[in-house]
């Protein structure tokens, strides 16, 4: 089933120069709409296997001329034009949901429970990245503006954390206060 989506997400992005659809659902709305049209006819391009497990609801990101998967033994960036290896990401524990790329960072949270800064051209951790831990792993995309990362969380509260050190600014509730309840939802913002 990920071979499929790999197929026809690959034939959309080949030739484009723009960020496509670099984040779930193509925008922070969570649309799954793009103005552009897909003229002439659609047909697979290249097919790559993935080894790792791939879960259902993992969409496939492309940015930057790739095409990015999260699966449970990493992040794979793969060239959109040829479906060549380009770097892999390894994690131990899968990653939660379907990475952010911003610029020439990519954000993927895990059931690390921690959220990874990768550099797009190295596929290492970005230069300066802190690794914040929260109480529980994180299954959902995260949305990054204004140079923050926001992202719920499985323990019950929103984490808002600075985009280049990875330092927390704040969570919702704050220490002392009950948490929500487990967050499997990405967040959308309008």
């Amino acid at each position: 089933f990920a071979l499929f989506i790999l197929f026809s997400f690959s034939c959309l992005f080949v030739n484009r120069t723009y960020s496509d659809w670099p984040t779930l659902a193509a925008n922070y709305e969570r649309t799954s709409y793009v103005s552009e049209a897909i003229g002439g006819v659609t047909r697979p391009v290249w097919a790559r296997p993935i080894d790792p497990f791939i879960p259902y609801h993992i969409q496939v990101i492309a940015a930057n001329n790739k095409v990015y998967m999260s699966s449970s033994r990493g992040l794979y960036a793969l060239n959109a034009a040829d479906g060549a290896q380009v770097w892999t990401y390894a994690t131990e524990i899968p990653l939660g949901h379907s990475p952010t790329v911003v610029g020439n960072v990519v954000y993927v949270a895990g059931f690390d429970r921690r959220i990874h800064a990768i550099d797009d051209v190295t596929g290492q951790v970005k230069a300066g990245w802190n690794f914040f831990e929260a109480d529980a792993g994180f299954d959902v995309n995260p949305i990054v503006l204004n140079n923050r990362v926001y992202a719920g969380c499985k323990d019950g509260r929103f984490y808002c954390l600075d985009a280049n050190t990875g330092n927390l600014i704040w969570k919702y509730p704050p220490q002392g206060q009950e948490p929500i309840g487990p967050l499997y939802q990405s967040a959308a913002y309008k």
